[in-house]
């Protein structure tokens, strides 16, 4: 763990930034609006426990994606369609980043990973409040999702390309990264496979 320190974001303009602009190759087709076990949309969840633990959060989402994105503004998110989202996810991230504006801090999101609890997000954003320039919660030794990222790092957010992702900035800046002990399986679940989508997060 690092110390806390001036580059974390010490005031409460945090957005998180749900990515749901991806193929799902490994899937065979489009599972963003398919039904968990309770009966709500993977991508509706996942954005629900986003938007209950900022309070602000916005969607990247593929050029084409109209109807999608009047359901997800429905559940109180703001859109943005990103014309280069086939590139990779670091194309999503730096288009959300860059859609948004400054902020104090960015909590990186993934749509396929819905079993993630609100409560989890919100200790990513609470340890940015507190100071800590970057921030993820991790599941015995795992690193999970979201990533929270302090305005400081917004420049190199923006510039991201490829499929990747932040991944590389997280290598980069590794000795800032401050870890988030937590017994939540969501952190580290996603739904790369159909029976991914039945599975209990309990």
């Amino acid at each position: 763990m690092t110390s806390a320190g001036s580059a974390g974001a010490s005031g409460s303009e945090i957005v998180g930034v749900l990515l749901a602009a991806g193929r799902a190759r490994r899937f065979g087709r489009d599972k963003r609006l398919l039904a968990l076990p309770s009966g709500v949309p993977m991508v509706v969840a996942s954005a629900r426990a986003l938007l209950r633990a900022v309070g602000r959060a916005l969607v990247v989402l593929r050029p084409d994606d109209q109807t999608l994105g009047r359901i997800l503004v429905a559940e109180g998110l703001e859109t943005v369609h990103c014309p280069d989202c086939d590139q990779g996810m670091g194309e999503s991230i730096a288009c959300g980043v860059r859609h948004v504006g400054r902020m104090s801090a960015y909590l990186i999101a993934l749509a396929d990973m819905p079993y993630l609890r609100a409560d989890t997000i919100r200790q990513v954003a609470d340890a940015l409040r507190a100071g800590h320039p970057l921030v993820a919660p991790f599941y015995e030794g795992r690193r999970g999702h979201p990533v929270g990222f302090a305005s400081v790092f917004r420049p190199e957010l923006m510039a991201l390309s490829g499929k990747s992702g932040a991944a590389t900035l997280l290598q980069r800046h590794g000795s800032k990264l401050y870890s988030i002990a937590t017994i939540d399986l969501g952190v580290v679940t996603d739904v790369d496979v159909p029976e991914d989508l039945h599975r209990n997060r309990e």
